[in-house]
Protein backbone atom coordinates (compact mmCIF):
# COMPACT_ATOMS: atom_id res chain seq x y z
CA UNK A 1 0.00 0.00 0.00
CA UNK A 2 1.04 3.27 -1.18
CA UNK A 3 1.39 6.14 1.29
CA UNK A 4 -0.30 9.35 1.64
CA UNK A 5 1.29 12.34 1.54
CA UNK A 6 0.73 15.75 2.58
CA UNK A 7 1.38 18.66 -0.08
CA UNK A 8 2.66 22.60 1.16
CA UNK A 9 2.54 25.04 -1.33
CA UNK A 10 4.05 28.78 0.03
CA UNK A 11 6.42 31.06 0.96
CA UNK A 12 9.27 29.76 2.90
CA UNK A 13 11.56 31.71 5.18
CA UNK A 14 14.99 31.10 6.73
CA UNK A 15 14.65 32.36 10.35
CA UNK A 16 18.52 33.75 11.63
CA UNK A 17 19.04 33.50 15.82
CA UNK A 18 22.01 35.99 16.55
CA UNK A 19 22.56 34.51 19.74
CA UNK A 20 24.67 37.34 22.72
CA UNK A 21 24.84 38.26 25.52
CA UNK A 22 25.07 41.66 26.93
CA UNK A 23 26.80 43.48 29.95
CA UNK A 24 27.34 47.47 28.93
CA UNK A 25 25.29 50.15 27.10
CA UNK A 26 26.44 51.93 24.18
CA UNK A 27 28.25 54.95 25.17
CA UNK A 28 27.56 56.15 21.61
CA UNK A 29 23.44 55.57 21.87
CA UNK A 30 21.51 54.17 24.72
CA UNK A 31 21.04 50.51 23.29
CA UNK A 32 22.62 47.69 24.27
CA UNK A 33 26.00 46.29 23.47
CA UNK A 34 25.64 42.63 22.29
CA UNK A 35 28.52 40.45 22.55
CA UNK A 36 27.57 37.54 19.39
CA UNK A 37 28.60 34.37 20.62
CA UNK A 38 26.81 31.69 17.67
CA UNK A 39 23.92 31.97 15.32
CA UNK A 40 21.32 29.20 14.77
CA UNK A 41 18.81 28.54 11.42
CA UNK A 42 15.87 27.54 11.60
CA UNK A 43 12.92 26.93 8.73
CA UNK A 44 10.21 29.66 8.62
CA UNK A 45 7.08 29.94 7.00
CA UNK A 46 5.39 27.29 4.42
CA UNK A 47 8.63 25.33 5.57
CA UNK A 48 7.66 25.48 9.37
CA UNK A 49 4.65 23.89 8.26
CA UNK A 50 6.33 21.35 6.30
CA UNK A 51 8.20 20.86 9.45
CA UNK A 52 5.68 21.20 12.07
CA UNK A 53 3.98 18.26 9.44
CA UNK A 54 6.71 15.73 9.59
CA UNK A 55 7.40 15.97 12.96
CA UNK A 56 3.90 14.67 13.57
CA UNK A 57 4.23 12.12 11.46
CA UNK A 58 3.14 12.81 7.80
CA UNK A 59 4.64 11.95 4.35
CA UNK A 60 5.69 15.52 3.38
CA UNK A 61 6.53 17.27 0.66
CA UNK A 62 7.09 21.00 -0.24
CA UNK A 63 6.55 23.07 -3.35
CA UNK A 64 7.69 26.52 -2.54
CA UNK A 65 10.69 29.09 -3.76
CA UNK A 66 13.85 28.98 -1.97
CA UNK A 67 16.93 31.46 -3.59
CA UNK A 68 20.22 30.76 -5.11
CA UNK A 69 22.36 32.48 -2.27
CA UNK A 70 23.54 30.84 0.94
CA UNK A 71 20.41 31.37 2.69
CA UNK A 72 18.86 29.23 0.65
CA UNK A 73 21.32 26.61 0.77
CA UNK A 74 20.82 26.64 4.83
CA UNK A 75 16.92 25.89 4.61
CA UNK A 76 17.13 23.56 1.79
CA UNK A 77 19.31 21.45 4.03
CA UNK A 78 17.16 21.68 6.76
CA UNK A 79 13.90 20.51 5.08
CA UNK A 80 15.80 18.04 3.76
CA UNK A 81 17.72 16.12 6.77
CA UNK A 82 14.32 16.21 8.62
CA UNK A 83 12.81 14.27 5.72
CA UNK A 84 10.75 16.95 3.44
CA UNK A 85 10.97 16.14 -0.24
CA UNK A 86 11.50 19.86 -1.70
CA UNK A 87 10.21 21.18 -5.05
CA UNK A 88 11.73 24.31 -5.68
CA UNK A 89 9.97 26.93 -8.02
CA UNK A 90 12.18 28.56 -10.58
CA UNK A 91 12.31 32.58 -10.19
CA UNK A 92 14.00 33.72 -7.23
CA UNK A 93 17.18 34.58 -6.58
CA UNK A 94 17.61 35.57 -3.06
CA UNK A 95 15.70 33.85 0.07
CA UNK A 96 13.64 35.61 2.77
CA UNK A 97 15.34 35.61 6.11
CA UNK A 98 14.11 37.03 9.37
CA UNK A 99 16.99 37.83 11.56
CA UNK A 100 16.47 37.53 15.36
CA UNK A 101 19.10 39.01 17.98
CA UNK A 102 18.58 37.62 21.15
CA UNK A 103 20.43 38.65 24.32
CA UNK A 104 20.10 35.47 27.42
CA UNK A 105 17.26 34.40 25.24
CA UNK A 106 15.16 37.41 25.01
CA UNK A 107 14.72 39.05 21.85
CA UNK A 108 16.11 42.22 21.29
CA UNK A 109 15.59 42.99 17.15
CA UNK A 110 14.46 41.73 14.23
CA UNK A 111 15.67 42.17 10.87
CA UNK A 112 13.62 41.13 7.88
CA UNK A 113 15.28 41.16 4.66
CA UNK A 114 12.08 40.56 2.00
CA UNK A 115 12.27 38.96 -1.44
CA UNK A 116 9.52 38.13 -3.66
CA UNK A 117 8.81 35.54 -6.18
CA UNK A 118 6.79 34.54 -8.89
CA UNK A 119 3.55 33.05 -8.59
CA UNK A 120 2.54 29.44 -8.96
CA UNK A 121 -0.17 29.61 -11.21
CA UNK A 122 -0.86 25.89 -12.03
CA UNK A 123 0.54 22.60 -10.47
CA UNK A 124 1.96 20.17 -13.10
CA UNK A 125 2.70 18.11 -10.21
CA UNK A 126 2.09 14.87 -9.73
CA UNK A 127 -0.98 14.53 -7.14
CA UNK A 128 -1.20 10.64 -6.87
CA UNK A 129 -1.80 10.08 -3.15
CA UNK A 130 -1.45 13.46 -1.75
CA UNK A 131 -4.24 13.18 0.55
CA UNK A 132 -4.28 17.06 1.56
CA UNK A 133 -2.63 20.37 0.13
CA UNK A 134 -1.74 22.83 2.32
CA UNK A 135 -1.26 26.52 1.62
CA UNK A 136 0.97 28.86 3.84
CA UNK A 137 0.62 31.92 2.41
CA UNK A 138 3.05 34.79 3.79
CA UNK A 139 2.46 37.61 1.19
CA UNK A 140 6.09 36.80 -0.83
CA UNK A 141 4.27 36.05 -4.34
CA UNK A 142 4.16 32.52 -4.34
CA UNK A 143 0.41 32.31 -3.60
CA UNK A 144 -0.32 35.47 -5.38
CA UNK A 145 -2.52 33.71 -7.85
CA UNK A 146 -3.66 30.00 -6.30
CA UNK A 147 -7.03 29.61 -7.93
CA UNK A 148 -6.28 27.22 -9.74
CA UNK A 149 -4.17 25.51 -7.52
CA UNK A 150 -7.21 25.33 -5.50
CA UNK A 151 -9.54 24.15 -8.81
CA UNK A 152 -7.36 21.48 -9.65
CA UNK A 153 -7.43 19.80 -5.89
CA UNK A 154 -11.20 20.36 -5.75
CA UNK A 155 -11.63 18.31 -9.11
CA UNK A 156 -9.91 15.73 -7.37
CA UNK A 157 -11.92 15.91 -3.72
CA UNK A 158 -8.07 16.76 -2.77
CA UNK A 159 -9.13 18.82 0.73
CA UNK A 160 -7.06 22.33 0.49
CA UNK A 161 -6.11 23.98 4.39
CA UNK A 162 -5.02 27.60 3.71
CA UNK A 163 -3.59 30.07 6.17
CA UNK A 164 -4.36 33.21 4.76
CA UNK A 165 -2.69 37.07 4.31
CA UNK A 166 -3.49 39.73 2.74
CA UNK A 167 -7.60 41.19 2.00
CA UNK A 168 -8.10 39.17 -1.80
CA UNK A 169 -9.69 36.48 -0.25
CA UNK A 170 -11.43 35.66 -3.39
CA UNK A 171 -7.81 33.97 -4.32
CA UNK A 172 -8.99 31.35 -1.95
CA UNK A 173 -12.82 30.41 -3.09
CA UNK A 174 -13.26 26.64 -3.02
CA UNK A 175 -10.82 25.51 -0.05
CA UNK A 176 -11.50 23.66 2.52
CA UNK A 177 -10.56 25.50 5.31
CA UNK A 178 -9.05 28.78 6.11
CA UNK A 179 -7.68 30.01 9.37
CA UNK A 180 -6.74 33.52 9.97
CA UNK A 181 -6.32 35.17 13.47
CA UNK A 182 -8.35 37.82 14.50
CA UNK A 183 -6.24 40.85 13.23
CA UNK A 184 -6.40 39.12 9.96
CA UNK A 185 -10.34 38.45 10.36
CA UNK A 186 -10.74 42.01 11.13
CA UNK A 187 -8.94 43.76 8.09
CA UNK A 188 -10.38 41.64 5.60
CA UNK A 189 -13.88 42.39 7.08
CA UNK A 190 -13.30 46.37 7.15
CA UNK A 191 -11.31 45.90 3.41
CA UNK A 192 -13.93 43.91 1.88
CA UNK A 193 -16.65 46.61 3.05
CA UNK A 194 -19.13 43.45 3.84
CA UNK A 195 -22.54 44.07 5.50
CA UNK A 196 -21.90 43.12 9.18
CA UNK A 197 -22.20 44.74 12.04
CA UNK A 198 -18.74 45.07 14.52
CA UNK A 199 -19.18 47.28 17.73
CA UNK A 200 -15.81 47.46 18.01
CA UNK A 201 -12.56 45.28 17.45
CA UNK A 202 -13.43 42.66 20.32
CA UNK A 203 -15.43 39.71 17.97
CA UNK A 204 -16.50 37.71 20.98
CA UNK A 205 -20.15 38.31 21.18
CA UNK A 206 -20.75 38.77 17.14
CA UNK A 207 -17.85 36.14 15.89
CA UNK A 208 -20.11 33.41 15.28
CA UNK A 209 -22.30 34.86 12.42
CA UNK A 210 -19.64 37.01 10.99
CA UNK A 211 -17.75 33.99 10.35
CA UNK A 212 -20.45 31.82 9.03
CA UNK A 213 -21.32 35.28 6.90
CA UNK A 214 -17.88 35.27 5.78
CA UNK A 215 -17.64 32.05 4.50
CA UNK A 216 -20.33 32.46 2.44
CA UNK A 217 -18.86 35.36 1.18
CA UNK A 218 -15.54 33.82 -0.10
CA UNK A 219 -16.71 30.30 -0.81
CA UNK A 220 -15.34 28.40 1.57
CA UNK A 221 -16.00 25.16 3.49
CA UNK A 222 -15.00 26.38 6.81
CA UNK A 223 -13.17 29.38 8.92
CA UNK A 224 -11.35 28.43 12.04
CA UNK A 225 -10.07 32.03 13.50
CA UNK A 226 -7.42 32.04 15.57
CA UNK A 227 -8.09 34.32 18.57
CA UNK A 228 -4.85 34.26 20.69
CA UNK A 229 -5.28 34.18 24.33
CA UNK A 230 -9.25 33.84 23.67
CA UNK A 231 -8.51 30.52 21.96
CA UNK A 232 -9.92 29.53 18.66
CA UNK A 233 -13.58 29.37 16.65
CA UNK A 234 -14.71 27.17 14.19
CA UNK A 235 -17.70 28.44 11.86
CA UNK A 236 -18.62 25.94 8.76
CA UNK A 237 -20.85 26.13 5.76
CA UNK A 238 -23.45 23.94 7.38
CA UNK A 239 -23.31 26.31 10.29
CA UNK A 240 -21.48 23.98 12.71
CA UNK A 241 -20.16 25.92 15.59
CA UNK A 242 -17.71 25.46 17.98
CA UNK A 243 -16.02 26.99 20.30
CA UNK A 244 -12.34 25.55 21.77
CA UNK A 245 -10.92 27.32 24.76
CA UNK A 246 -7.24 28.12 24.99
CA UNK A 247 -4.82 26.10 27.56
CA UNK A 248 -3.67 28.48 30.41
CA UNK A 249 0.16 28.65 29.72
CA UNK A 250 3.15 30.28 30.22
CA UNK A 251 3.61 31.92 26.56
CA UNK A 252 7.66 32.46 26.06
CA UNK A 253 7.21 33.07 22.12
CA UNK A 254 4.13 33.24 19.76
CA UNK A 255 6.62 32.58 16.33
CA UNK A 256 5.10 30.07 14.65
CA UNK A 257 2.08 28.80 16.34
CA UNK A 258 -0.09 29.55 13.47
CA UNK A 259 2.14 27.29 11.07
CA UNK A 260 1.51 24.39 13.86
CA UNK A 261 -2.18 25.16 13.79
CA UNK A 262 -2.19 24.71 10.43
CA UNK A 263 0.56 21.73 9.62
CA UNK A 264 -1.77 20.00 12.79
CA UNK A 265 -5.22 20.31 11.29
CA UNK A 266 -3.56 18.49 7.78
CA UNK A 267 -1.67 15.87 9.86
CA UNK A 268 -5.07 14.86 11.25
CA UNK A 269 -7.57 15.28 8.01
CA UNK A 270 -4.45 13.18 6.78
CA UNK A 271 -4.90 10.66 9.14
CA UNK A 272 -8.62 10.21 8.63
CA UNK A 273 -9.86 12.81 11.66
CA UNK A 274 -12.64 15.09 11.29
CA UNK A 275 -12.45 19.02 11.14
CA UNK A 276 -13.79 19.54 14.60
CA UNK A 277 -11.81 16.96 16.49
CA UNK A 278 -8.26 18.23 13.90
CA UNK A 279 -9.32 21.71 15.22
CA UNK A 280 -9.07 20.71 18.99
CA UNK A 281 -6.11 19.12 18.65
CA UNK A 282 -4.36 22.03 16.76
CA UNK A 283 -5.58 24.48 19.67
CA UNK A 284 -3.69 22.10 22.05
CA UNK A 285 -0.87 22.13 19.83
CA UNK A 286 -0.22 25.95 19.59
CA UNK A 287 -0.70 26.03 23.12
CA UNK A 288 2.61 24.07 23.33
CA UNK A 289 4.45 25.93 20.59
CA UNK A 290 4.38 28.84 22.15
CA UNK A 291 5.69 27.36 25.30
CA UNK A 292 9.13 27.31 23.51
CA UNK A 293 11.55 29.70 22.26
CA UNK A 294 11.89 30.62 18.57
CA UNK A 295 10.41 29.31 15.51
CA UNK A 296 9.31 25.64 16.73
CA UNK A 297 7.54 22.25 16.00
CA UNK A 298 5.35 20.04 18.15
CA UNK A 299 6.34 16.09 17.31
CA UNK A 300 3.84 13.38 17.41
CA UNK A 301 4.86 11.74 20.97
CA UNK A 302 4.79 15.77 22.63
CA UNK A 303 1.29 16.16 21.44
CA UNK A 304 0.01 12.39 22.45
CA UNK A 305 1.25 12.61 25.87
CA UNK A 306 -0.66 16.48 26.32
CA UNK A 307 -4.00 14.25 24.88
CA UNK A 308 -3.81 11.46 26.68
CA UNK A 309 -1.07 12.20 30.01
CA UNK A 310 0.81 10.14 31.90
CA UNK A 311 -1.21 7.35 33.43
CA UNK A 312 -3.39 7.05 30.26
CA UNK A 313 -3.12 3.25 29.82
CA UNK A 314 -0.74 2.61 26.59
CA UNK A 315 -3.55 0.93 25.22
CA UNK A 316 -4.89 3.97 23.43
CA UNK A 317 -3.96 4.29 20.29
CA UNK A 318 -4.53 7.56 18.48
CA UNK A 319 -2.72 7.36 15.26
CA UNK A 320 -3.93 5.05 13.07
CA UNK A 321 -0.39 4.21 11.47
CA UNK A 322 0.75 3.53 14.58
CA UNK A 323 -1.70 1.09 15.04
CA UNK A 324 -0.99 -0.55 11.91
CA UNK A 325 2.51 -1.32 12.39
CA UNK A 326 1.45 -2.69 15.51
CA UNK A 327 -1.38 -4.59 13.78
CA UNK A 328 1.28 -5.68 10.98
CA UNK A 329 3.82 -6.81 13.81
CA UNK A 330 1.16 -8.86 15.27
CA UNK A 331 0.22 -11.22 12.48
CA UNK A 332 3.71 -11.07 11.22
CA UNK A 333 4.16 -13.18 14.32
CA UNK A 334 1.38 -15.47 13.49
CA UNK A 335 -1.33 -14.06 15.74
CA UNK A 336 -4.41 -13.82 15.12
CA UNK A 337 -6.06 -9.92 15.57
CA UNK A 338 -9.67 -9.60 16.18
CA UNK A 339 -11.23 -6.18 15.45
CA UNK A 340 -14.61 -4.74 16.90
CA UNK A 341 -16.79 -1.45 16.78
CA UNK A 342 -19.07 0.36 19.03
CA UNK A 343 -20.25 3.59 20.89
CA UNK A 344 -19.83 1.55 24.49
CA UNK A 345 -21.29 4.64 26.02
CA UNK A 346 -21.92 3.00 29.32
CA UNK A 347 -20.08 -0.48 29.74
CA UNK A 348 -22.41 -2.90 31.75
CA UNK A 349 -22.10 -6.93 31.69
CA UNK A 350 -23.09 -7.94 28.36
CA UNK A 351 -20.55 -5.41 26.60
CA UNK A 352 -17.71 -7.55 29.02
CA UNK A 353 -19.30 -10.93 27.85
CA UNK A 354 -19.22 -9.89 24.47
CA UNK A 355 -15.43 -8.72 25.00
CA UNK A 356 -14.25 -11.62 26.54
CA UNK A 357 -15.84 -13.67 24.27
CA UNK A 358 -14.24 -12.01 21.05
CA UNK A 359 -11.17 -11.75 22.48
CA UNK A 360 -11.28 -15.77 22.62
CA UNK A 361 -11.44 -16.08 18.94
CA UNK A 362 -8.15 -14.53 18.43
CA UNK A 363 -4.69 -13.05 19.96
CA UNK A 364 -5.42 -9.71 19.67
CA UNK A 365 -8.67 -7.37 20.27
CA UNK A 366 -8.66 -4.33 18.74
CA UNK A 367 -11.91 -1.73 19.75
CA UNK A 368 -12.74 1.15 17.94
CA UNK A 369 -14.86 3.59 19.87
CA UNK A 370 -17.39 6.19 17.67
CA UNK A 371 -16.37 9.51 18.73
CA UNK A 372 -18.68 11.94 20.12
CA UNK A 373 -20.38 13.33 17.20
CA UNK A 374 -20.79 9.98 15.73
CA UNK A 375 -22.64 8.39 18.25
CA UNK A 376 -25.30 11.83 18.53
CA UNK A 377 -25.57 11.13 14.80
CA UNK A 378 -26.31 7.54 15.47
CA UNK A 379 -28.14 7.81 18.91
CA UNK A 380 -29.45 10.68 19.05
CA UNK A 381 -29.36 14.13 20.94
CA UNK A 382 -28.69 13.33 24.49
CA UNK A 383 -25.75 10.79 23.63
CA UNK A 384 -22.68 9.77 24.46
CA UNK A 385 -23.98 10.16 28.04
CA UNK A 386 -19.73 9.74 28.57
CA UNK A 387 -17.52 11.52 26.31
CA UNK A 388 -14.42 9.85 24.52
CA UNK A 389 -12.37 10.03 26.41
CA UNK A 390 -13.85 8.64 29.65
CA UNK A 391 -15.04 5.65 27.47
CA UNK A 392 -11.42 5.29 25.88
CA UNK A 393 -10.01 5.10 29.72
CA UNK A 394 -12.94 2.33 30.80
CA UNK A 395 -12.18 0.42 27.24
CA UNK A 396 -8.61 -0.26 28.01
CA UNK A 397 -9.04 -0.81 31.73
CA UNK A 398 -10.52 -4.06 30.58
CA UNK A 399 -8.08 -7.15 30.49
CA UNK A 400 -9.45 -8.71 27.37
CA UNK A 401 -8.85 -5.90 25.51
CA UNK A 402 -5.60 -5.08 23.65
CA UNK A 403 -5.84 -1.54 21.83
CA UNK A 404 -8.55 0.72 21.90
CA UNK A 405 -8.83 3.54 18.85
CA UNK A 406 -11.20 6.26 18.40
CA UNK A 407 -12.77 6.77 14.91
CA UNK A 408 -14.40 9.49 13.03
CA UNK A 409 -16.70 8.16 10.54
CA UNK A 410 -20.51 7.03 11.35
CA UNK A 411 -18.98 3.31 9.78
CA UNK A 412 -15.71 1.71 10.81
CA UNK A 413 -15.23 0.78 6.82
CA UNK A 414 -11.76 2.90 6.79
CA UNK A 415 -10.31 1.34 9.46
CA UNK A 416 -11.16 -2.36 8.44
CA UNK A 417 -9.45 -1.57 5.04
CA UNK A 418 -6.52 -0.05 6.26
CA UNK A 419 -5.84 -2.51 9.30
CA UNK A 420 -7.33 -5.62 7.64
CA UNK A 421 -7.64 -8.20 10.87
CA UNK A 422 -8.19 -11.31 10.51
CA UNK A 423 -11.57 -11.57 12.04
CA UNK A 424 -14.14 -8.52 12.96
CA UNK A 425 -16.89 -9.60 14.97
CA UNK A 426 -20.44 -7.72 16.40
CA UNK A 427 -23.40 -8.60 18.43
CA UNK A 428 -26.44 -10.06 18.44
CA UNK A 429 -28.18 -6.83 17.00
CA UNK A 430 -27.65 -8.55 13.34
CA UNK A 431 -29.35 -11.55 12.31
CA UNK A 432 -26.95 -12.55 9.28
CA UNK A 433 -22.89 -12.69 9.33
CA UNK A 434 -23.48 -10.97 5.85
CA UNK A 435 -25.01 -8.14 7.54
CA UNK A 436 -21.68 -7.10 9.74
CA UNK A 437 -20.91 -4.06 8.21
CA UNK A 438 -17.43 -4.89 6.87
CA UNK A 439 -18.35 -7.92 5.87
CA UNK A 440 -17.81 -7.90 2.23
CA UNK A 441 -14.41 -5.97 3.31
CA UNK A 442 -12.99 -8.94 4.83
CA UNK A 443 -14.17 -11.64 2.73
CA UNK A 444 -11.93 -10.21 0.01
CA UNK A 445 -8.43 -10.16 1.61
CA UNK A 446 -9.62 -13.63 3.29
CA UNK A 447 -10.87 -12.86 6.70
CA UNK A 448 -14.15 -13.78 8.24
CA UNK A 449 -16.72 -12.21 10.25
CA UNK A 450 -18.44 -13.78 13.61
CA UNK A 451 -21.67 -13.05 14.84
CA UNK A 452 -22.04 -13.49 18.57
CA UNK A 453 -24.63 -13.82 20.89
CA UNK A 454 -26.29 -11.02 22.94
CA UNK A 455 -26.47 -10.83 26.87
CA UNK A 456 -30.62 -10.71 26.65
CA UNK A 457 -32.41 -8.08 28.73
CA UNK A 458 -29.38 -6.14 29.12
CA UNK A 459 -28.08 -2.51 27.09
CA UNK A 460 -27.51 0.97 27.89
CA UNK A 461 -30.64 1.92 26.26
CA UNK A 462 -32.59 0.18 29.05
CA UNK A 463 -30.35 1.12 31.78
CA UNK A 464 -30.84 4.78 30.33
CA UNK A 465 -34.48 4.38 30.73
CA UNK A 466 -34.47 2.68 34.37
CA UNK A 467 -32.42 5.67 35.37
CA UNK A 468 -34.85 7.87 33.69
CA UNK A 469 -37.72 6.56 35.99
CA UNK A 470 -36.35 6.01 39.09
CA UNK A 471 -35.95 9.79 38.95
CA UNK A 472 -31.84 9.56 39.69
CA UNK A 473 -30.40 12.29 38.49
Amino acid sequence: MTESRVLVIGDSVLDTYWHGSCSRINPEAPIPVVKYNYEEFRAGGAANVALGLKSLGSNVSILTSIGNDIQGSHLKSILLDSGVEVYNHPGQEQTTNKLRVLVNGQQLARIDFDYYSPSIKSLCFDLENVSVIVLSDYNKGVLADCGEIISEACDLNIPVIVDPKGTDWKRYSGATLITPNEKEFLNYIHAAALDVSISSDDLSCELSNILFDVSKSVNVDAILCKLGSEGMELVTKDNTHVKFAARKVNVVDVTGAGDTVLACIANCIDKGINLVEACRRSNIAASMVVEKMGTSVVNEDELHNMLYPKGTSQKIIIDRERLLKLCNLHKNCDLTVVFTNGCFDIIHEGHVQYLEEAAELGDILIVALNDDDSVRKIKGDGRPINKLESRLKVMSSLGCVSYVIPFWEEKPIPLIELLQPNIIVKGGDYENTEDIIGYDVVEKYGGRAVLLSAVPNISTSSIISKINESGCN
